[in-house]
């Protein structure tokens, strides 16, 4: 069994490099859009895009399929004809030899099937920890593990004694604002563009109380 294990180590190294690849090409377009395309920060944000439910979002499906074989289809085609021919290569070598002892045809395979194996494998872990931060998971688990005393320290019974109106009543105009994504501002204002798609909200951001650290009050903007 062990024997045969040897045999056939070249054709097991070699599709673990060829499969190694195609996750390593998946890898990379994933991160690239999630970060690029769809413009996710975070972790969080991550785990909520992955739980809303995916209806109606076949053509998102579609071009996400589109951009992925724009971007890596050549090279999976180049990858498979590569594993093709070294297949062929390993299968026309035994046949040759019927007792199949290491030629240097063989050697040559395991060694080429090892080192791609190994790039492909250190690629991949280089390609998750490029992932890992690019979504922040450290943070997420930071602030997953932090117990915060804020509604303990800060909250105020909102009690009929705390209200006080004056003797001239006023009308009071309340507008707020919630889920606002403001990575659509430019980076010196926190968002992902160079160039400020919300401008009028980011100026009303910095203007009134936005709960979003990422907006500078107009005090702190360096200009």
């Amino acid at each position: 069994m062990k024997k045969r294990f040897r045999k056939n180590l070249s054709i097991w190294t070699g599709t673990c490099a060829y499969i190694l690849f195609l996750l390593v090409c998946i890898l990379l377009y994933a991160i690239d859009y999630i970060t690029n395309v769809i413009q996710v920060e975070s972790f969080s944000q991550f785990l909520y895009t992955m739980q809303v439910g995916m209806g109606g979002a076949s053509n998102t499906i579609v071009q996400i399929l589109q951009g992925f074989a724009q971007s890596y289809l050549i090279w999976i085609i180049i990858a498979t004809i590569l594993y093709a021919c070294f297949l062929r290569l390993f299968i026309k070598e035994k046949q040759a030899k019927k007792s199949f002892h290491f030629s240097n045809t063989v050697l040559t395979l395991n060694s080429a099937a090892l080192i791609a194996s190994v790039i492909t494998a250190g690629t991949l872990v280089y390609q998750v920890k490029q992932g890992y931060d690019a979504l922040k998971i450290d943070e997420y688990f930071e602030e997953q593990n932090t117990v915060s005393t804020l509604y303990e320290d800060h909250y105020t019974k909102t009690d009929s004694s705390f209200v006080q109106f004056p003797k001239q009543k006023k009308n009071l105009i309340y507008i707020y604002m919630e889920s606002m994504e403001s990575s659509f501002a430019d980076q010196q204002h926190g968002g992902g563009f160079d160039d400020n798609l919300i401008p009028n909200l980011t100026k009303l951001a910095q203007d009134n109380v936005d709960f979003s650290s990422k907006i500078q009050p107009s005090s702190m903007v360096v200009k």
